[in-house]
Order: C-alpha cells, then sequence, then structure tokens
C-alpha cells in the first residue's frame, strides 16, 4: 500500500499539501471541542488538572472516532493515497490493513523528521 512513508519526494510534496487542508478541517473541529470545556479555577488542584485533561481527551477521541468518523477516515486515506470511503472498506482480512498502515506512517522516521522540520519551520516563520 502507498503511503507517505513510502512513496515518492515528489508524491509525498503533493500529498502532505492535500493533506494540510483536511488537518486544518480537522484542527478547527476539536479547537471547537477545546473551547467549550470550561476552564478551570486559578489554583486548581493536579488531581483536577489531570481529570479535565482526561475528560478533553476523550471527548476529542469520541469527535474524531465517532462524530467525525468521515473526517478521520478521509484524513487516514489522504495518507494513504486514497479517498476516505476506500480506507473505511479495506479490510484486514484482505491484506490490506489500513490502521497499520498509518501507524506505520506516524512512526516512520522519514515523516517524523519532516513534521518535525515543519514544526520548526513554523516557528521561525513567526519570527519573521
Amino acid at each position: 500500500m502507498k503511503t507517505l512513508a513510502n512513496c515518492t519526494p515528489k508524491e509525498f510534496a503533493v500529498q502532505t499539501v492535500k493533506i494540510a487542508e483536511i488537518v486544518r478541517r480537522y484542527v478547527d473541529g476539536v479547537r471547537a471541542i477545546r473551547a467549550k470545556m470550561p476552564k478551570l479555577p486559578k489554583g486548581a488542584s493536579a488531581e483536577d488538572i489531570q481529570k479535565a485533561g482526561i475528560e478533553n481527551f476523550f471527548d476529542i477521541l469520541q469527535w474524531c472516532m465517532e462524530t467525525n468518523v468521515d473526517g478521520t477516515m478521509e484524513l487516514c486515506g489522504a495518507v494513504c493515497f486514497m479517498s476516505g470511503e476506500k480506507f473505511a472498506a479495506l479490510d484486514p482480512a484482505d491484506g490490506e490493513d489500513g490502521v497499520t498502515a498509518v501507524l506505520d506512517v506516524l512512526s516512520s522516521e522519514r515523516c517524523l523528521h519532516f513534521f518535525d522540520a515543519l514544526l520548526r519551520a513554523q516557528g521561525f516563520i513567526k519570527r519573521l
């Protein structure tokens, strides 16, 4: 299966731009969830902070894996050079495990270095 971890440099460049647009929409949804979180009072205990963080994590997880499952499939599909619908229909029994493919991308040195470089570039650009 072709993914960001094993494609040509030109394919990588073109696909990351497509993925960036999907991520932009995706991040907006996550931010909307975070904006609804109640603010912790000053002097909140470590336990209260941890509890709020766990609740926030599960709210985001539910949004990603249930409420916005089609958006998640679109993002995962783009990582694997396919539509979200095709990604969602992959059957590991048929020899194509999309979840494993996405996890391979997220742990590949190539992709980790690239996205780390993007984050550094973003910090540099902000200082210009």
